[in-house]
């Protein structure tokens, strides 16, 4: 591949070798002027891609803001931690407070508590 060759596969403007040698700056300054086009070229497409909905089929949350993200991913009040450990809290205060079959209790507290991933 000849000098120049890659250049001009991407649109570059490429100088001729019979070109006068005192043109040197001009060609200086086009060379400059296409990077500066090809970086604004970039920084567009960066853009798009970061403003762009990235559904959830791909690994986003198909929503551009934080209220409307927890909807689509199914995030409510009830099944975040805080309110699963209130839960588990408030059984285990039962059982404390209470006569009875203290296993069955606890494993239903450890059913649920594993129906959310989380291990004892």
């Amino acid at each position: 591949m000849a000098i120049g060759d890659a250049g001009a596969a991407k649109g570059l403007l490429i100088y001729p070798s019979t070109q006068a040698h005192s043109l040197g700056y001009q060609n200086d300054n086009q060379r400059a002027d296409d990077i500066a086009a090809e970086i604004d070229a970039r920084a567009a497409a960066d853009a798009a891609i970061v403003a762009a909905v990235r559904p959830i089929t791909t690994g986003g949350t198909g929503a551009t803001s934080a209220a409307a993200a927890r909807t689509n991913l199914g995030i409510t009040a009830a099944n975040t931690p805080a309110t699963i450990l209130g839960n588990v809290q408030a059984n285990l205060n039962y059982l404390h407070t209470t006569a009875g079959d203290h296993n069955a209790q606890l494993n239903a507290i450890f059913v649920a508590m594993a129906a959310h991933g989380w291990t004892v």
